[in-house]
């Protein structure tokens, strides 16, 4: 079990713009960033600090102090905040799309049923699987708020909360 998405809170609060288009990214760990790009890619790190730029409309996924800039296309895997179509990954370790979350939550509407039904309880890995490094139960939450307009008070649950990485 990997308690890392969970722990890091102090170092996950430092932003820098990004150098594509300015959009403050979050800090994001080398692991996570080794673990996401294609091996080519790997090869070329020299840092150690990174942040990934969460803006959709940004072809950069993760760039660093140095400058070093790796594009959407370097990434091994989908990224689901990069993409508009289905599937949209949301879940990296339980493998949730997008899709998965908005159909579960007409038969729930309970935060936390739904994330049981999506296999979101435990055994998460979001450090070296997740494109954003960090779990994705807020991802989760945000998805349900924004596109179900739904009732914030049903929806209390952060990631530590619910122990799905720990």
């Amino acid at each position: 079990m990997n308690q890392g998405c969970c722990s890091n809170q102090t170092e996950r609060s430092q932003y820098k713009p990004c150098p594509s288009c300015g959009q403050k990214g979050q800090t994001v760990k080398k692991i996570t960033v080794q673990s996401i790009l294609k091996p080519e890619k790997r090869k070329q790190l020299e840092e150690n600090d990174f942040w990934v730029c969460e803006n959709p409309d940004c072809s950069v996924l993760y760039y660093s102090s140095s400058g070093q800039t790796y594009l959407v296309e370097d990434a091994q895997v989908r990224v689901g905040f990069k993409v508009k179509e289905d599937p949209i990954p949301v879940c990296y370790c339980h493998g949730v799309t997008k899709k998965d979350i908005l159909a579960n939550w007409e038969k729930t509407r309970s935060f936390s049923e739904l994330l049981n039904i999506l296999g979101i309880t435990g055994e998460c890995q979001c450090e070296i699987k997740n494109p954003k490094g960090r779990c994705c139960v807020d991802d989760i939450r945000k998805i349900v708020l924004e596109e179900l307009d739904a009732n914030p008070r049903q929806i209390q649950a952060s990631c530590c909360s619910t122990n799905c990485c720990s």
